[in-house]
């Protein structure tokens, strides 16, 4: 049964209390960080004068980079709405509101830098002229006490990523963090279960919340694992247990959860712990979509020591292009791909049983990896490797599905050398660049599609990654 958990926080991050209250405007400041304007709109770029406008703006006690602003206007009917926000009046950002939802419209602003000042204003449409606020101001608050600093190096400014990293680190408490590109935090939420990890956390498709992964690695370590989705101010937040779940999940466009889970079965006298992907609806309900049983037996052999689990699935991928998922499995060194719909196996890429060869006719050809990224006539993987070799690398293979044969036509290697001997991630950005992040280490690299480092972020001493996924934007409309 779903014993999903809903509670309001007033406050679970007392390092940004104090900052958060720090909010200034051309208005007057009211109670608890909320400011009440009252605005005269002025002309500004292509809106109307002599709009007026009522403008609450509060930032979060739980997460202080996140402010909502609350607004009612004369002006009706309202057609359309946003807020525009930045840290100077060129804004920069734009947070589309729903209309349909009624007077007193509503918006949520993330993406600020902590302990840093950013206006703001309002703007609405009537479907024949748009009518803006007045400039207005507001102040976050500082980070929680103990968060690993980040630093960023860039070497090309032009060819970098804009955008976002939804990531988390693994200090204690571990945390879903989301990073902007010069290596600042802009949102975050702490588990409040110190003995979690959070291994991944995902921005959900409305961009409404953010979910994250608190579990642990090993099967039986510990049987309360549980997916976390937190609204963006923090107040809000899910608890939904999931015994056996571990390492990885997804959300897909119908809000369906995927999600790896521990599969532990008898076979000729042993217990070997496999693993499944399973699906959650919306509505609760769970579906097993497939198992590594289907395909493995007890003769497979696996890397791992017992403790450690036998397939050891560490990654989950879907392509809504050909309906399937991809599971990579640490213990057998290989990746396996899944047909949704039935639930059938597809091709397997790497280890002894694979349906691929290099070309030394090797099948086994990966080591220890871990995420995985098909891209457009091959796939990109995080390979761990081993202490001996002491060394974490991306490899690039193109794939030839019909002829089975797979070519290494491009391995990344930072200088000096990375052992990533948990996590590791990898990604192909839509400018062509990639992502390469050495999760225990510390440590992401952005290439350009020549290959060459051109920015780097890089955690002090003792900070620590979880996976990473990059996104254009938090909000609907730029």
């Amino acid at each position: 049964m779903d014993r999903s958990l809903l509670t309001t926080h007033p406050s679970v991050l007392a390092a940004g209390v104090a900052a958060f209250l720090a909010v200034a405007s051309t208005g007057c400041t009211g109670a608890s960080g909320t400011l009440d304007l009252d605005d005269d709109a002025s002309a500004d770029d292509d809106a109307a004068p002599g709009d007026d406008f009522e403008i609450d703006v509060a930032v979060s006690e739980v997460v202080p980079t996140v402010a909502t602003v609350t607004f009612s206007t004369e002006h009706a009917p309202v057609a359309a709405a946003w807020v525009e926000f930045g840290p100077t009046t060129e804004y920069g950002t734009r947070v589309p509101v729903d209309v349909a939802a009624g007077s007193p419209y509503r918006a949520v602003l993330v993406g600020m830098k902590p302990s840093a000042a950013y206006r703001f204003r309002v703007v609405v449409d009537d479907g024949a002229a748009t009518h803006a606020s007045e400039d207005h101001e507001v102040e976050t608050g500082g980070l929680p006490a103990g968060f690993p600093e980040a630093a960023v190096t860039v070497e090309d400014e032009t060819g970098t990523h804009a955008g976002f990293l939804v990531t988390s680190i693994l200090s204690s408490p571990s945390a879903a963090v989301i990073v902007d590109a010069d290596g600042d935090y802009v949102w975050w939420h702490q588990s409040e279960a110190p003995e979690f990890h959070v291994s991944r956390a995902h921005l959900a498709h409305d961009g409404s919340s953010v979910l994250y992964w608190g579990a642990n690695a090993h099967p039986g370590e510990d049987p309360t694992q549980e997916l976390v989705r937190v609204s963006m101010d923090g107040t809000q937040v899910e608890a939904i247990p999931i015994p056996d779940g571990h390492h990885d999940f997804l959300e897909l466009p119908d809000g369906t959860i995927a999600y790896l889970e521990y599969d532990p079965r008898s076979d000729g006298g042993q217990t070997l712990v496999a693993d499944r992907l399973v699906e959650r609806a919306p509505d609760g309900t769970t579906t097993e979509v497939f198992s590594l049983w289907d395909v493995a037996d007890a003769s497979w052999e696996s890397i791992l020591p017992p403790h450690e689990g036998w397939s050891h699935a560490n990654s989950l991928r879907h392509h809504e292009e050909d309906g399937t998922y991809t599971i990579t499995s640490l213990g057998f060194e290989a990746i396996f791909q899944v047909d949704r719909a039935s639930g059938e196996a597809g091709w397997i890429m790497g280890g002894e049983h694979g349906d691929f060869l290099d070309p030394d006719g090797e099948r086994a050809f990966l080591s220890r990896p871990h995420q995985q990224e098909p891209i457009d006539g091959g796939i990109l993987v995080f390979n761990n490797g081993t202490p001996e070799v002491n060394s974490s690398k991306v490899l690039e293979f193109e794939v030839d599905e019909g002829e089975g044969r797979v070519d290494l036509v491009w391995t990344y290697e930072p200088s000096p050398p990375l052992y990533c001997f948990s996590l590791g991630d990898v990604h192909r950005l839509p400018n062509g660049n990639t992502l390469a992040v050495f999760s225990v280490q510390g440590q992401i690299d952005e290439l350009s599609p020549e290959r060459e480092l051109i920015w780097r972020l890089n955690m002090e001493l003792g900070g620590a990654f979880g996976y990473v996924t990059w996104m254009e934007r938090l909000h609907g409309t730029e």
